[in-house]
């Protein structure tokens, strides 16, 4: 039967054979840090994109560029957004109101888009 003693001995040395090996210049394996290879390339995504608008704003200097850099990317946004809602009409309906001492407030709620709703408190 193997006591504690010995099973801790064995467990150790087994822990520093691995370290032990590796030093004296046998066959190690690496290791990729997997939890960082989709970060790490989104990170490098984004670095490319804000460094290609930089370059890009940076050429602007006549108000018309200006303009027509802002259509480009109200055109691009709307395209990669799916575009804008239709519109509806808002049917605005009151809720409630109470008043208070210089001031009144309405609850009030409009449709927005097809079945949203959005609750608006006036005062």
């Amino acid at each position: 039967m193997v006591t504690r003693r010995e099973l801790f001995t064995l467990a150790g040395a087994g822990a520093l054979a691995g370290p032990m090996r590796a030093a004296q210049g046998g066959p190690s394996v690496r290791y990729r840090d997997y939890a960082r290879c989709l970060p790490d390339y989104l990170r490098a995504q984004a670095e490319r994109a804000y460094s290609r608008r930089n370059s890009a704003i940076a050429k602007l200097t006549t108000e018309a560029a200006i303009r027509e850099r802002q259509r480009w990317v109200t055109r691009t946004f709307r395209k990669l957004n799916g575009g804008m809602p239709e519109r509806t009409p808002l049917k605005p309906r009151t809720l409630g109101s109470f008043e208070r001492e210089g001031y009144r407030v309405e609850k009030s709620c409009t449709k927005v888009i097809s079945d949203q709703i959005l609750r608006v408190d006036m005062v």
